[in-house]
């Protein structure tokens, strides 16, 4: 009896420092970002440099967040306000302003300054613009247009717009017909008339400002979870099991690609359970409870609407398995029984909520994961209802 208590005192000791080594993990990590963070660097027009923080609030480049220090609160700076930005991975954007139509009013916009030289290259949201001194800035566009009985085809109008802009460097002509309105083509043409024009001027290619980016965080919450049972034995019992309150907490990684989707992987600490009293057809009650929990790691898509505020709603989808740090379960008549748990669990979940800035996230989460047990009569599934708050460093 010894031997067996002083494993499971070794087991749960050993489960309880793979967690706090995950957090003392977080932390670091928390404070190496928090330093990085503060890398960014804005230029106004009066040619004065502020470091501190930048975000990117917006594809459309209207506005962006700024802080020159960790103890402020981000303040909202527009085009008239910064002429350049220069993020931490060297990711530039320029003020810049848009060709209009007749009677259409200018306005500014951060561009994502992807090739400088004698022919520039910009990106705005999903937009590309080049930029030759003496024509200004000029946007390429792929439209569709009508053929016949309902079909269409591109126009390559961007072709045509690069051929005339690229007509004084012959080689040029023979490599355009085929370049498709894409990152990878853009660049590639442009850089190569930028050497073409100078071989021996620098033809500066810049970060791409959609590259996928990584960022940590902590979240807490509260849970109500209740059991249901699955098996063909229970199906005719009316278990009304009471729902309990417990918690949740832990870290997480999202891979960011973009600002409406990103992939979330966290690692949380979660209690829960559920218990109820039920009287019987024998002169005695039956009380049946559970006492669980766990170590799980979810695995969410998010998607969040690209509104331009600073609430913006989100809305995510993912599984989740679970290892048991706890896993008792009892039924008790006019004596005490044992429920055997399983030690693994693994289940869906679904979120809906608001992200505030792009650093506090707030929603509500439905969780359901299947405890399978070897014994199909005990299987049962666990629902969590859960409340919760997300930080990101």
């Amino acid at each position: 009896m010894k031997n067996a208590f002083d494993n499971q005192v070794f087991i749960c000791s050993f489960k309880t420092g793979y967690l706090l080594c995950f957090f003392a993990l977080m932390f670091c990590l928390s404070i190496s970002l928090k330093a990085q963070n503060y890398a960014d660097m804005v230029v106004s027009y009066s040619n004065d440099t502020l470091r501190g923080s930048v975000k990117m609030t917006v594809e459309d480049g209207s506005e962006i967040l700024f802080k020159s220090d960790k103890k402020n609160d981000f303040l909202i700076y527009t085009p008239y306000d910064i002429q350049l930005i220069r993020l931490e991975n060297r990711t530039l954007f320029k003020s810049k302003t848009l060709p209009t139509k007749d009677g259409e009013e200018a306005k500014k916009v951060f561009a994502s300054y992807l090739v400088e030289g004698k022919i520039s290259l910009y990106r705005i949201g999903k937009e590309f613009y080049v930029e030759k001194a003496e024509d200004g800035m000029i946007l390429l566009e792929n439209n569709e247009i009508f053929v016949s009985q309902n079909k269409y085809r591109k126009n390559n109008k961007h072709i045509g717009v690069l051929q005339y802009l690229m007509s004084d460097c012959s080689e040029m002509s023979s490599k355009l017909d085929n370049v498709d309105l894409k990152y990878e083509d853009m660049m590639k043409a442009v850089s190569r008339y930028n050497q073409c024009m100078d071989a021996t001027a620098n033809s500066v290619v810049h970060k791409n400002p959609n590259k996928v980016r990584t960022v940590f965080g902590l979240k807490a919450g509260l849970t109500w979870s209740d059991v249901a049972y699955l098996s063909e034995a229970h199906r005719y019992y009316n278990f009304n099991f009471d729902k309990r309150t417990g918690v949740s907490f832990g870290g997480f990684m999202n891979v960011v690609f973009n600002e409406k989707l990103a992939l979330g992987v966290s690692l949380l600490f979660i209690k829960k359970g559920a218990s109820f009293a039920q009287p019987t057809i024998y002169p005695w009650t039956e009380y049946v409870n559970f006492d669980l929990q766990y170590l799980q790691l979810p695995v969410d898509f998010i998607y969040t609407l690209p509104l331009k505020r600073k609430i913006k709603p989100f809305v995510s989808l993912g599984g989740v398995v679970g290892y048991a740090l706890k896993n008792e379960g009892s039924t008790e008549t006019f004596m005490v029984q044992p429920i055997e748990v399983a030690t693994k669990e693994f289940g869906y979940r679904a979120g809906i909520g608001m992200d505030v800035g792009g650093k506090i996230r707030i929603g509500g989460i439905y969780e359901k994961t299947i405890a399978n047990n070897l014994y199909a009569l005990n299987e049962f599934a666990n629902i969590v209802y859960k409340l919760s708050v997300e930080y990101v460093f």
